[in-house]
C-alpha cells in the first residue's frame, strides 16, 4: 500500500496540471453526483416512509372539472356513506382540505399556553373523522389516537398530538390525560389529551398537527353537501388487482346512497336541478391514487408536492451518464498516462516482479485516487449545504449527517469508477515484452489512439446532449416570464395583507395613501393573483335550465384597469357594482346562453354579466387557460391580495420600499403586524415554479459539469498527444512546415468526432426535451436554432482548447523536441 501511495505521489508531482485537472474532473462529478441523488432520493422515497404505504391510497375526483381528465383531492363528504358500507375499506382519514394559500396558513393554527407563560402556535385540524390518525399510522406513543361515537361527552373527546409538538409542549411524549390550554380571543380553553402518535415522515404529504374530531353539528351541516371541501385517504383490506372495478364501486355507491336518501336534498344543498345534478354525478369519475405514487400523478389538482415522472427519469440519466463521463475521464486520463509509465513497469517485471501484482497495483492506485477525489467532493458538499442558496438546489437538505447513506453511496461508486477507468491501462501498461518495452514508444499505438477518440467522442456526446437539453429549457424558462398573459404583469406589483385587514375601510385608506406614491396608476384587490395559481375557485351555477363551471376570482372595480385588461364588449366595472360579473372570450364560445346582460344565480346572490373580456392566462402554464372564466364583484369573498400597476419608468424598487413602509404603519396601527413586502410579477412567478426552476437549475449544472469534464479530458488528451509527436512535429518544422500547418494537422483529427457526436446526440436531446415540454399545457416550441447553437458553443469552446494546445506545440523551437528525443 505504501508504493501505491508512493507511485501516486511520483506521478502526480511529474504531471501536475494534468493531475490537478483530473483531480478537478473527478470532485466535479462526485459532487454534482451526491446532491442529484438527494434530490432523486426525495423524490423516489416521497411518501414511502408513511407506514403501510402499500395500502393507503388518496381518493380524487374529476367532480365539476370541464375537462373530465383532470382529477382532485377535493372530495365531498358525503363519500364517508360510501366507504362505510364498501368491504374493501379497512378504514378511512377524512379531514378538511385546508386551502394552500400561505396568507391562511395562520387561520390553520391554534394558539396554546404553556406552564412558563409563552404562547406557541401549532397547525390545528379540528374537522376529521374518527379515524383519521389511526388509519395513516398504528405508532401509538401514549394513549389512543382514534375516537369513537359512544365516547362520553362527545363535545370534549380530547385531541390527539404528535411526538413532536407533546415535545415541545410538555417536553415528553407519555402525556396521554394531560392538558393543552388553547388560547382564544374570548379566553382560554382546557384541552385534554387522548393521545399521542409519532409524526409522520417529513417526505410526506401528512400533516404533523393537533386533530380534533368533527363535531356533531358540522356533520350534519356537511350531511348532504357536495361541496368538495375534504381530502380522503383510505386503507384498504387488501389490494385488488383491478382498481378500476374499485373506482366504479365507489361511483355506483355514491349513485344507490343518493338514491336512498333523495336526490332532492343534494340538490337543493348544491342549488341545481335534480336532472342536472344527476347528470353530473354520472359524470364524474372516482381515482384511488396509491400514496406510494401520488408525487408522480399528472393531470391532478391536488394538494402536496408534486412532480413529473419524465424529468425524474431524466435527472436519474443525467446522474449515471455524469458517472460515466467521469470513469471515462479518469480512464482517459489513465490511458495517456500508461505510455510514460511502460518502461517503469516493465523494468520492474525485469526485476522479479508478477504481472498481477503490477496490474492491481495499478488499478489500486486509480480506486483510491477516485476514492481520494470523492471525499474531496462530499467535504465541499457538506461544507456548501449551510449556504442556503446551494441547500435549495434540493427539495430536501445536502446535509452529510441526513444523507450518510447516500454519501458512502457515492464513495462506493466513486471506487468502482477508479476500478474499472484502472483495468484497461493496468492490462495495456503490462502487455508488452520487457525486451521491446525498454526500447520502445508506445505512445501512439493505433489500438490506444482509437480508444481515446471513442472516449472523446463519448464525452463530447454527452456534452451536446445536455447542452442542447439545457437550451430548449432555457427557451421554457423565457417562454414562462416573457410569453404573453394578456395583462401588463411586468407593470403591476403585488402583496397580501391579512384577512382580518381586508376590509372596506382599511383598503380604502391604503389605496388613498398608495395612490399619492408618484409613478402608481392604479390600487386594486383580489382574492388571488393571476397567472400564479394552478386553480382558483370554481363554482357550479345554473343558467336557464344548463349546469355551467365557472373558474372565477373576486376582484374589486378597478382591477382590470390594473392589470391593464381590456374589455372587448360591454364595460368595464365601475364603483357602484354591487353583484357584477365579466366574462371570457372562452365563456361566451362555449356557453351561448351567456351573453351582456345575462343574471347569472351565484349562492346568495345574483351577478349580471356586463362585460366581455379577451382570454388570460389566469392560470399557470401547467394547466390550460382557454377556459371559461369570470371576474367578480360580489358581497362575499376575501380579496386580500394588494395590486399595484405602476409607469413604464418608475423606479419598482423605490415604489416598493414606499408601499411597504405604508402598509407597516396602517397594520401596526391596526395591531395586527403582518405587513409583507411587495414584489414583483416576475418574482412571484420565481416562487410559483420553484420545484421546476429547481430541475432547470440541475440541467444547467450538470451540462456545465459535462461541459468542464469533457474540456479537462480534450486539454488533458491533446497535452499528451503532443508530448508524444513532439519529435515528428519538430521535424516537420525544420522540414519546413509553418505553424498554421501543423496547427491544423492536430486540430482536424477532432472534427469527425465532434461532428459524429453531434448528430447522435441532437435527435436524443429532442425527444428529451419534448417529453419534458409535456408536463406544460402551454410552453414553447423547440427551436430549430437551439441545435446548431450549441453545436457552435461546445463545438467552440472545446476546439479552443484544442487550438490553444496546438498553438503552444507548434510555437515550441524544434531544436528542444528532437534534442530531448
Amino acid at each position: 500500500m505504501t508504493e501505491i501511495f508512493k507511485n501516486i505521489i511520483y506521478m502526480a508531482r511529474r504531471f501536475k496540471l494534468a493531475t490537478v485537472f483530473n483531480l478537478l474532473g473527478l470532485i466535479v462529478a462526485f459532487a454534482a453526483f451526491y446532491m442529484m441523488m438527494t434530490q432523486i432520493d426525495y423524490q423516489a422515497k416521497y411518501n414511502h416512509g408513511i407506514e403501510n404505504q402499500e395500502r393507503l391510497f388518496r381518493l380524487d375526483a374529476n367532480f365539476m372539472k370541464n375537462d373530465s381528465s383532470l382529477f382532485s383531492d377535493e372530495i365531498f363528504y358525503p363519500i364517508a356513506g360510501v366507504l362505510d358500507s364498501m368491504p374493501e375499506v379497512e378504514s378511512y382519514s377524512l379531514m378538511f382540505r385546508n386551502n394552500i394559500d400561505p396568507i391562511y396558513a395562520r387561520y390553520y393554527q391554534q394558539n396554546f399556553l404553556t406552564n412558563e407563560g409563552d404562547t406557541i402556535a401549532f397547525t390545528y385540524e379540528s374537522r376529521c373523522n374518527n379515524t383519521a390518525v389511526s388509519t395513516l399510522t398504528s405508532k401509538v406513543l401514549s394513549g389512543n389516537i382514534e375516537w369513537r361515537d359512544d365516547d362520553p361527552d362527545p363535545d370534549h373527546r380530547g385531541v390527539i398530538i404528535p411526538a413532536s409538538i407533546a415535545k415541545k409542549y410538555f417536553g415528553s411524549t407519555d402525556v396521554a390525560r394531560d392538558s393543552m390550554i388553547a388560547v382564544f380571543q374570548e379566553g382560554k380553553s382546557r384541552w385534554s389529551i387522548r393521545g399521542v402518535y409519532e409524526d409522520f415522515p417529513e417526505n410526506s404529504e401528512l400533516p404533523n398537527c393537533v386533530y380534533e374530531v368533527m363535531r356533531d353539528e358540522y356533520k350534519e351541516a356537511y350531511k348532504y353537501n357536495l361541496t368538495p371541501s375534504f381530502k380522503c385517504i383510505i386503507k384498504l383490506k387488501w389490494v385488488p388487482h383491478d382498481l378500476e372495478a374499485l373506482n366504479n364501486s365507489l361511483k355506483l355507491g355514491l349513485l344507490d346512497l343518493m338514491d336512498k336518501n333523495g336526490w332532492d336534498i343534494y340538490a337543493k344543498n348544491a342549488e341545481l336541478s335534480v336532472s342536472n345534478l344527476k347528470q353530473i354525478i354520472n359524470n364524474t369519475n372516482f381515482r384511488l391514487t396509491p400514496l406510494k405514487e401520488s408525487y408522480f400523478v399528472t393531470k391532478t389538482l391536488c394538494s402536496g408536492e408534486h412532480g413529473f415522472k419524465p424529468m425524474f427519469v431524466i435527472l436519474e440519466i443525467a446522474c449515471l451518464l455524469l458517472i460515466i463521463l467521469a470513469t471515462i475521464h479518469f480512464l482517459n486520463f489513465a490511458l495517456v498516462e500508461s505510455p510514460m509509465r511502460i518502461r517503469g513497469i516493465n523494468t520492474r517485471l525485469v526485476m522479479g516482479a508478477s504481472r498481477r501484482s503490477l496490474q492491481r497495483g495499478i488499478i489500486m492506485e486509480c480506486a483510491i485516487t477516485s476514492v481520494i477525489a470523492c471525499v474531496i467532493a462530499l467535504i465541499i458538499c457538506g461544507a456548501l449545504s449551510s449556504w442556503s442558496s446551494v441547500d435549495r438546489l434540493t427539495d430536501g437538505t445536502l446535509s452529510l449527517h441526513k444523507h450518510w447513506l447516500i454519501a458512502l453511496f457515492t464513495v462506493f461508486v466513486a471506487s468502482v469508477a477508479g476500478i474499472v477507468a484502472g483495468v484497461y491501462p493496468a492490462i495495456f501498461a503490462t502487455s508488452f515484452a520487457p525486451a521491446m518495452a525498454l526500447k520502445g514508444n508506445f505512445g501512439l499505438t493505433p489500438q490506444g489512439h482509437r480508444l481515446r477518440k471513442v472516449i472523446i467522442g463519448f464525452q463530447l456526446f454527452i456534452s451536446f446532449l445536455m447542452a442542447i437539453y439545457l437550451g430548449i429549457m432555457i427557451q421554457e424558462i423565457r417562454y414562462i416570464f416573457n410569453s404573453d398573459y394578456g395583462y401588463n404583469k411586468d407593470q403591476v406589483l403585488t402583496t397580501t395583507i391579512p384577512l382580518s385587514a381586508a376590509n372596506d375601510s382599511i383598503r380604502s385608506e391604503l389605496s388613498k395613501e398608495l395612490h399619492s406614491l408618484t409613478g402608481v396608476k392604479e390600487v386594486s384587490y383580489s382574492d388571488g393573483s393571476l397567472g400564479l395559481s394552478d386553480i382558483h375557485g370554481t363554482q357550479l351555477v345554473e343558467v336557464q335550465g344548463d349546469a355551467l363551471e365557472f373558474s372565477h376570482t373576486y376582484v374589486d372595480s378597478s382591477y382590470l384597469r390594473t392589470m391593464g385588461i381590456k374589455v372587448i364588449e360591454g364595460r368595464d366595472f365601475n364603483s357602484t357594482d354591487r353583484s357584477a360579473a365579466i366574462i371570457n372570450k372562452s365563456a361566451l364560445n362555449k356557453w351561448e346562453k351567456i351573453q351582456l346582460g345575462t343574471i347569472i344565480p351565484f349562492g346568495e346572490e345574483d351577478l349580471t354579466v356586463v362585460g366581455i373580456c379577451d382570454d388570460i392566462r389566469f392560470n399557470t402554464t401547467r394547466f390550460q387557460n382557454n377556459k371559461p372564466f369570470m371576474f367578480i364583484i360580489s358581497n362575499y369573498g376575501s380579496r386580500y391580495y394588494l395590486n399595484i400597476s405602476i409607469d413604464n419608468n418608475a423606479n419598482q424598487e423605490t415604489i416598493c420600499n414606499k408601499a411597504y413602509e405604508i402598509l407597516k404603519k396602517h397594520l401596526d396601527k391596526d395591531g395586527l403586524k403582518e405587513a409583507k413586502p411587495l414584489m414583483s410579477f416576475d418574482s412571484k412567478l420565481q416562487e410559483t415554479y420553484e420545484t421546476e426552476f429547481r430541475y432547470f437549475k440541475w440541467i444547467f449544472i450538470i451540462s456545465l459539469a459535462c461541459t468542464l469534464i469533457t474540456l479537462i479530458g480534450v486539454f488533458c488528451l491533446t497535452m499528451f498527444e503532443t508530448e508524444y509527436r513532439r519529435k515528428e512535429i519538430g521535424i516537420r518544422k525544420v522540414a519546413g512546415a509553418k505553424s498554421g500547418e501543423i496547427i491544423l494537422m492536430l486540430c482536424r483529427q477532432y472534427i469527425p468526432s465532434i461532428l459524429i457526436s453531434f448528430a447522435v446526440a441532437a435527435p436524443i436531446a429532442y425527444k428529451c426535451g419534448e417529453q419534458t415540454l409535456a408536463y406544460f399545457a402551454e410552453h414553447t416550441p423547440i427551436h430549430w436554432w437551439i441545435h446548431p447553437l450549441a453545436l457552435l458553443i461546445v463545438g467552440g469552446i472545446v476546439m479552443s482548447t484544442i487550438l490553444l494546445q496546438s498553438w503552444r506545440a507548434a510555437r515550441e523551437n524544434p531544436v528542444n523536441s528532437i534534442k530531448t528525443e
